[in-house]
């Protein structure tokens, strides 16, 4: 289209009718001219420039080594059957900190259970990085 939103809607309007009407007959061969016609499906792609946030880090909230708030029993495979594990809470993470699998790592909204030979550490920004090794 030609115009943009302030323009004149009813040009807008009679300028969108004629390339439908163009792109119908190019398409299937056939126009009726004066028949109305109605949208049924339309579909609009917006690209946006925006600028790059820029990477945040969060204060360590606890210092030192992870400790286990408490323990849970988990059932892992008929081979390994039950283990009791040690629970961390996520929140309490201290940054750099690492846990050694098999352990659980709760939060609010998730969590994360830590299988045998895999290794847990918290960045500066907050995320668990979880670290898995093959057999």
């Amino acid at each position: 289209m030609s115009g943009s939103l302030g323009s004149d809607v009813k040009a807008l309007d009679r300028e969108f009718g004629e390339r439908f009407r163009a792109a119908h007959a190019a398409a299937y061969g056939y126009d009726i001219p004066g028949r109305a016609g109605e949208i049924v499906t339309l579909r609009l792609k917006i690209v946006g420039v925006v600028k790059k946030p820029k990477a945040t880090t969060i204060a360590a909230s606890v210092e030192g080594k992870a400790t286990p708030t408490a323990q849970r029993a988990v059932y892992f495979d008929a081979a390994t059957g039950w283990l009791n594990l040690p629970v961390y809470d996520r929140g309490r993470l201290p940054i750099g900190g690492e846990i050694a699998g098999p352990a659980v790592i709760g939060e609010m909204s998730a969590t994360t259970l830590l299988h045998p030979g895999q290794r847990a550490t918290t960045d500066a920004a907050g995320n668990l990085i979880v670290t898995v090794f093959a057999d």
